[in-house]
């Protein structure tokens, strides 16, 4: 089955996590969280933590942004 989540209810979930990920370029809450306002970024990093099976990119952004 499929669940769909909105996903400005869970950005801030992800902060800590792109700041942990990011750390070695110095994230900071603030700047993680403006990168989080892009779904791109938002739905890779889930991927990343094995939140979601699976992203599909490319049909309106560049998949070079994945």
């Amino acid at each position: 089955y499929i669940t769909i989540i909105a996903p400005d209810t869970i950005r801030n979930d992800y902060i800590e996590s792109l700041c942990q990920v990011r750390k070695h370029k110095n994230m900071t809450p603030d700047i993680a969280k403006d990168w989080l306002t892009d779904d791109t970024v938002l739905a890779t990093l889930m991927l990343h933590q094995g939140d979601t099976d699976g992203l599909v990119a490319g049909a309106t952004t560049s998949t070079a942004n994945t």
